[in-house]
């Protein structure tokens, strides 16, 4: 279950998602706005099929989009339960190999940009390049998702706070997003 910590005036939260219609990870990250040292690491993976569905939503307009809807819905809640200063999603790719799945993803975007929009139209909202998302975290572009846990795994403010703790894929990808945004701001805090 996700730990929910109280904001202090001495924290800020950076939200990362990684975007999926059924399967979409979520992470929390804590950091001192003095420091910009991470203070807590906090992981989420919501699963659709497993989420409160409108049957009504369902009939008219297909399961995915019920889906996209209730995930929408929990993100929201944990937008407003975290109140983050940054939410970054990783933008959509085109696998050649699936290329049917680009417009699903597209639309994982933007139910993650419509909650951030619930949640305070003002909120900075940043879309991340798979690549960038990789190489933030130490991977080699071309990495697949084992390479991209085995980079995190290299990162000691990261494992401090996970410690034994082994995220999904999802989750995992959700905080190198994290991870990348919180290395934009340290080295340019006016991002």
């Amino acid at each position: 279950m996700l730990y929910i910590p109280q904001p202090t005036k001495y924290s800020a939260s950076i939200v990362g998602v990684d975007p999926g219609t059924n399967t979409l990870g979520s992470c929390v990250l804590d950091v001192d706005i003095a420091t910009l040292e991470i203070t807590g690491i906090y992981t989420r993976t919501y699963v659709g099929e497993y989420l409160t569905k409108s049957e009504s939503v369902v009939r008219l307009h297909g399961d995915r989009i019920a889906r996209l809807m209730a995930l929408q819905h929990e993100l929201s809640y944990l937008f407003t339960q975290v109140q983050p200063l940054f939410i970054g999603c990783e933008s959509p790719f085109i696998n050649v190999r699936r290329p049917q799945a680009y417009g699903a993803l597209v639309q994982a975007v933007e139910a993650v940009r419509s909650a951030a929009i619930a949640y305070n139209t003002c909120a900075q909202f940043r879309l991340v390049e798979p690549l960038l998302v990789k190489t933030a975290v130490g991977a080699k572009t071309s990495a697949d998702k084992e390479a991209v846990w085995q980079a995190v795994l290299n990162i000691p403010e990261i494992m401090k706070h996970l410690g034994s703790f082994h995220p999904d894929e999802h989750s995992v990808d959700s905080i190198a997003v994290a991870y990348y945004i919180l290395k934009q701001i340290r080295t340019n805090p006016l991002y």
